[in-house]
């Protein structure tokens, strides 16, 4: 018997005994409850698109949680952040370089330190696929809906959807006139906000909607605490001359946002078969640091390596400085705020839906163009001593369409399928600068401080065809089977075309923190790009081909329940490391990564009870993931470099339950039980943290050349190359087999109640509260022993709540809203920081081991703002 065989009938037992057991208990719980037998209807119909058509969400074969838009608004949710807070095993870590995100769901994600790796849950923005991480800085409000669906959705989602897709439905003009200004202040940031919507029919086919809201922070979440006043010294790598360039005093409050957004929207009807929806919207979204939520949480020596007068712990506030300002000012990428941290994002997307309904069958196109550019400048060493600066321009052009037909034949086989295409470019430009770089005989005055600059790009286009057939089995059963082809090409260059001659030190002066040296010249670490010898830069020319197929079955027995099961598989296409670093050490093999895919069995039963006034759903998965993308910077080699680890596994089971009570009018209450086994299968890891020593699992070693992980003491066939533990010999790798992947807490739960009432004639006040809990999971995506202790988020229960009142017209309405009520300090992703620890890999007899500092990506702390609605 063959290994997959083995793993699908392993699969398959536990599927079987799960839903078995949970369906009984369910039955039991239901039958036993109170006497229901005079009941009306309370929970309302939930429609969704999971499947790229409306549906009663209790009736289709898809794990699925929507949040509708009036919750959205009863939580004041601008972001996919906050949707996360309420959801669980739904976590999204803000990233200020790379990708700009982390969206891990079920413990599967995509960390985001390299711009050119996509997420493993897709992200579709009103049908259309939003391929890049920074889809976080796009405008959030006036939304219809928002549907998390988890596990693959390669059919319908494409190629990137491995881990699930979060689907963002904005609203559309409706056939009555309506208006509304939203005025809202949150008190901790001290960040007032104002939105407005004007929505109606022009004429008798057609209706427009302008939606606006801007914002802007006068403090922030977080503290700055750099003092300011230091000396940047700098030594010329050509006379050795030495100068010192003071810096400011950065802003203290961060992140100090502003955003906009502008969407309008037209549709048109000219008939009852066809119509067609048009959404423009530009975006715009700036900070004062883009790598704000980032704070030194761990730190082996009490304080910060770089500087012992910092602090270290688990607080709301960092230390950054401003590049100096005469620096700043020779190169464009620093000086876009005279030195000053920032981030600047915009964005412009145009959507057009268009459908044409026939008796048989439906006819339907979704195609969209997207245009962002992302700008960010700031101290890359996250502490108060100025070593390491950097400035960043991106820019993402992509336009996708996709034409798709469904069948309603008076026949027991129907069909649903289409075809896909998008076209993307990404480049990219970075110029990092090290402490003490200078060089007056530069030919282009842009790089006299910098120590070495990046240019890269990469241009995909997919083609893919999907279909799905549809076979009404018996009248209470149906059997749907699919799949979808994909084909991608992707052509990418990087090259380094300046790297400073010198040494990344300089001496001490008056004001100025202690020199951090590398003790070598910057081109024995990063290799200059040469016109004239190809083997300067890395380029390539990658193809991917992938069916990914899927079957399921779904039962009604009853009207009110929904049985069902199959098998998926998921594509997630592979890639190019755009964002990472040519180094003399490295190979360039490390720029290409391998895709990432999924495949496994997921059941459920949905149910509605005594006259719709409780629904009770059960969801079981067990799917393998082969080639996980994993990143991480590697210090030995200076790199950073996307790994595909061998084999994950996700595997759990999911409750749900919403109970609107017949007696209690107005009061409806939600809960959530989630148990989540996310695992590699077989990995062997970047050792982490830097400074873990042999004995404590830092035993393998990656050739950097062939590429091949090796154990200790074993020679590469190839270069000869082995590691021991000695000083000679250091070793880079680990086994991390069996242990968690990152953000994959085992228990999630969450309990929700709402109730709204009338008071006296004209008023209704509402009540709203969400308590969402989570068990302790790792931060950090290489498991180690040490890192599941020092990267470890604790349990934690968040509450949030809001309070309304408004007039039974729903005309006006005030509302107090609080989000993370109990503020708790929860680390959404762990990593080590820039220039701390030391001698990874060997014994710990070693005097100079010690472990690095970790940084963790934060959550937003307590919030409180106050709402006021008028509707016309």
């Amino acid at each position: 018997m063959t290994t997959s065989s083995r793993t699908a009938r392993k699969v398959s037992s536990l599927y079987r005994k799960t839903s078995s057991a949970v369906l009984m208990a369910f039955a039991a719980t239901a039958f036993t409850a109170l006497d229901f037998s005079s009941a009306t209807a309370q929970i309302e119909t939930v429609v969704v698109t999971a499947r790229k058509r409306e549906e009663n969400v209790q009736n289709i074969p898809v794990a699925v949680t929507a949040l509708s838009g009036e919750k959205l608004d009863k939580y004041n949710m601008t972001s996919l952040e906050n949707v996360a807070a309420q959801t669980p095993q739904l976590i999204v870590q803000r990233g200020g370089s790379g990708s700009g995100a982390d969206i891990s769901l079920r413990g599967i994600g995509s960390s985001f330190e390299n711009i050119g790796i996509e997420q493993s849950v897709a992200v579709n923005v009103d049908g259309v696929y939003f391929g890049q991480g920074r889809v976080l800085n796009d405008g959030f409000f006036d939304m219809k809906q928002v549907e998390i669906l988890k596990g693959p959705q390669a059919l319908y989602f494409g190629k990137n959807a491995t881990a699930g897709a979060i689907s963002l439905e904005s609203k559309d003009p409706g056939d009555t006139l309506e208006a509304y200004v939203r005025a809202t202040y949150e008190f901790k940031a001290q960040e007032p906000s104002i939105e407005a919507v004007v929505s109606g029919p022009v004429t008798d086919t057609l209706g427009l909607r302008l939606a606006v809201r801007g914002s802007e922070m006068f403090g922030g979440y977080f503290t700055n605490n750099a003092p300011g006043g230091l000396n940047y010294a700098t030594r010329d790598a050509v006379t050795g001359d030495i100068a010192l360039h003071p810096t400011d005093t950065p802003e203290r409050d961060s992140p100090r946002e502003k955003t906009g957004v502008v969407r309008l929207t037209a549709k048109w009807t000219p008939d009852d078969r066809f119509s067609l929806n048009v959404k423009a919207t530009g975006d715009v979204y700036k900070t004062n640091n883009n790598s704000y939520n980032v704070v030194p949480f761990y730190c082996p020596l009490g304080s910060p390596q770089l500087n012992p007068a910092e602090s270290c712990g688990k607080q709301w506030s960092y230390q950054v400085n401003d590049t100096p300002a005469d620096i700043a000012a020779t190169n464009p990428l620093l000086n876009k705020k005279g030195g000053r941290n920032f981030e600047e994002y915009e964005s412009y997307t145009l959507i057009a839906n268009a459908q044409y309904v026939m008796p048989k069958y439906t006819l339907s196109s979704v195609s969209g163009y997207q245009r962002l550019y992302n700008d960010w400048a700031g101290d890359q060493d996250f502490t108060g001593t100025p070593l390491v600066m950097a400035g960043e321009h991106f820019t993402w052009h992509a336009f996708s369409t996709e034409e798709r037909v469904l069948t309603t034949l008076d026949f027991p086989v129907n069909f649903s399928g289409g075809l896909y295409y998008q076209s993307t470019q990404l480049d990219f430009n970075q110029d990092v600068v090290f402490f003490g770089s200078d060089n007056t005989a530069v030919t282009d005055p842009t790089t006299q401080y910098t120590s070495y600059r990046k240019l890269s790009a990469t241009a995909g286009t997919t083609y893919a065809a999907f279909g799905q057939f549809i076979w009404d089995i018996l009248p209470d059963l149906q059997g749907t089977l699919g799949g979808r082809f994909t084909h991608e090409i992707k052509s990418s260059f990087f090259r380094q075309p300046y790297v400073n001659p010198g040494i990344n030190t300089a001496p001490a002066g008056p004001g100025s923190p202690p020199p951090y040296t590398l003790a070598v010249p910057y081109p024995f670490l990063f290799l200059q790009y040469d016109p004239s010898n190809p083997a300067t830069q890395v380029a390539g020319h990658q193809d991917f081909d992938n069916f990914s197929p899927e079957a399921m079955l779904t039962w009604h027995p009853t009207e009110d329940m929904t049985v069902y099961g199959g098998w998926k598989r998921g594509f997630k296409s592979g890639g190019f490391s755009a964002s990472a670093i040519l180094s003399t050490l490295g190979s360039p093999n490390d720029f290409f990564f391998k895709p990432e895919k999924a495949q496994g069995l997921e059941g459920g039963v949905k149910s509605t009870w005594f006259d719709n006034q409780l629904q009770v759903n059960v969801d079981v998965y067990n799917y393998l993931y082969t080639n996980l993308q994993v990143d991480f910077f590697n210090t030995p080699t200076f790199n950073y470099i996307t790994l595909n680890a061998a084999s994950a596994r996700t595997k759990g089971i999911e409750f749900e339950a919403q109970y609107a009570p017949k007696d209690v009018t107005g009061l409806t209450l939600r809960g959530t039980l989630a148990y989540d086994d996310a695992h590699y299968g077989h990995f062997i890891a970047p050792c982490s943290p830097a400074g873990i020593s042999f004995e404590e699992g830092c035993n393998y070693h990656r050739d950097p050349i062939t590429g091949s992980i090796i154990p200790a003491g074993q020679l590469d066939p190839t270069t000869g190359s082995f590691c021991d533990g000695s000083a000679a010999h250091a070793c880079d790798f680990m086994n991390v087999s069996g242990r968690p992947t990152a953000l994959a807490p085992k228990w999630t739960a969450s309990f929700e109640g709402d109730y709204n009432t009338p008071v006296g004639e004209d008023l209704i006040l509402g009540l709203s509260g969400n308590l969402r809990f989570s068990s302790s999971y790792v931060a950090n995506g290489f498991p180690s022993d040490l890192a599941m202790q020092i990267d470890r988020q604790g349990a934690y229960a968040m509450f949030d709540a809001s309070v309304r009142i408004g007039d039974t017209d729903n005309h006006w309405e005030v509302a107090l809203i609080g989000k993370n009520l109990n503020n708790e300090f929860v680390i959404a992703g762990a990593q080590g920081l820039p220039l701390s620890g030391g001698s990874t890999g060997l014994h710990t007899t070693t005097p100079a081991q010690l472990l690095s500092d970790q940084g963790g990506v934060v959550l937003d702390p307590r919030t409180i703002a106050i709402q006021a609605t008028y509707r016309y």
